[in-house]
C-alpha cells in the first residue's frame, strides 16, 4: 500500500480499491502468504519481491 500513498490526498485512509490492488499484486508475485509477516523476518528474496509489490 505504500506505493499508493501519493493518491491519498487529504484522506488518511486507503480505499477498498487500493487494498484490492495491493492484494492482487501480492498474488501475482506469489507472496500473499507473507501479507502479515514482519519485513525483517523475510529472506532476502522475499524482501525483494515485497519491494517489487510496492
Amino acid at each position: 500500500l505504500s506505493g499508493r500513498i501519493n493518491r491519498l490526498g487529504f484522506r488518511p485512509f486507503f480505499s477498498k480499491e487500493d487494498k484490492r490492488i495491493a492484494d492482487r499484486n501480492l498474488e501475482r508475485l506469489g507472496i500473499a502468504a507473507l501479507k502479515t509477516s514482519c519485513y525483517r523476518e523475510l529472506s532476502g528474496g522475499q524482501q525483494q519481491r515485497v519491494l517489487l509489490a510496492r
